[in-house]
């Protein structure tokens, strides 16, 4: 039996270099709509009938259609149109209001995902994926405090500019900078920050 704080059994040690954005894992997208344009009637009819007065009257829709179009097996006074008409309309409706919500959680899903944060790159690394490959030689939290919107000197490290990037395309290793009241756009570890005792405050509500 294992307690906290105790290493994971048999768990791969995983490095990450700050300064140098590692593209082989997971990106930094979030997902909360639940459906596809190829799952949301499958799935979304099945939600539906997760609901035992749903189930009920489909099973009452399905004996009244055995005694009505087969009366060999038994008679049914009651047309079966009765129950699964009123069934179907629910249900579509149901369904309706269940993909209206769904789709507009697939469109705040793509607005924060291409919300635009700012990472520290080197001028030399370009404007591709791996902008992040060479990391500068002197301390990064050391250079943090100091940086605007312009670019900052590296001495033999070249300069450090901001570049803006998409939410979705930071990665393990991105360094992050974030200035007062941005949303937090990633998980991450505070490396520094510019008030006098490198605190900072975030604000949960």
């Amino acid at each position: 039996m294992s307690s906290i704080g105790d290493p994971v059994p048999d768990a791969k040690e995983r490095h990450v270099l700050l300064g140098s954005a590692n593209f082989d894992h997971v990106d930094n997208s979030i997902r909360s709509h639940k459906y596809t344009v190829f799952s949301f009637l499958f799935i979304a009819t099945a939600e539906q009938f997760r609901r035992l007065g749903n189930v009920y009257f489909l099973i009452m829709s399905i004996v009244m259609y055995v005694g009505w179009y087969y009366p060999s097996v038994f008679e049914s006074a009651i047309t079966p149109w009765t129950t699964l008409g009123p069934l179907i309309i629910v249900v579509s409706f149901s369904l309706i209001q269940e993909g209206y919500t769904d789709f507009n959680r697939y469109l705040g899903d793509n607005e924060t995902n291409r919300d635009c944060a700012m990472v520290l790159v080197t001028e030399d690394s370009g404007p591709t994926k791996n902008v992040m490959h060479t990391p500068p030689k002197k301390s990064w939290p050391m250079l943090i405090p100091q940086l605007s919107l312009n670019t900052a000197s590296m001495g033999d490290g070249g300069n450090i500019t901001l570049q803006k990037v998409q939410r979705r395309d930071i990665r393990p290793g991105h360094l992050v900078y974030i200035k007062n009241r941005d949303m937090i756009p990633a998980d991450i570890v505070i490396l520094a920050s510019s008030n006098e005792e490198g605190g900072a405050y975030v604000e949960t509500s």
